[in-house]
């Protein structure tokens, strides 16, 4: 029954577990507990994990279930973003992060030739 209330709305479950992933990918914790906290009210009234809408609070509903599920993962994501202010995780990565190596400091104007150096080089030789 679990898989199923896991398809059910599929696409507003897609697209918060992405929006999920995505900023815990590029460490920016407090959007994905905020992410976390909107699947928490979509589940509560139905809009995710179910085929009712509604206020999903009785005994059998599994509404309130995701909602407790994605109120703890906001829980840590919360805490992971204190420790991430208090510099226990790194900080979140920029955006020209992904082509630079962080181990290596060299500045990449310094090591591509200018025209007057290949100019001089042509001449030399």
């Amino acid at each position: 029954n679990g898989l199923f209330l896991l398809g059910a709305n599929y696409l507003v479950t897609s697209i918060v577990l992405c929006c999920m992933m995505l900023f815990l990918i590029d460490k920016k914790f407090d959007m994905a507990a905020l992410w976390s906290l909107i699947g928490s009210v979509c589940s509560l009234f139905g809009l995710m994990h179910n085929l009712k809408l509604g206020l999903l609070v009785s005994k059998n509903d599994a509404g309130w279930r995701f909602c407790v599920a994605y109120a703890s993962c906001a829980t840590l994501f919360l805490l992971l973003h204190a420790a991430q202010q208090y510099d226990y995780i790194d900080p979140p990565r920029d955006k020209d992060a992904k082509y630079r190596d962080p181990t290596i400091d060299v500045d990449v104007t310094d090591l591509s030739p200018t025209i007057s150096d290949r100019k001089q080089n042509l001449d030399n030789e």
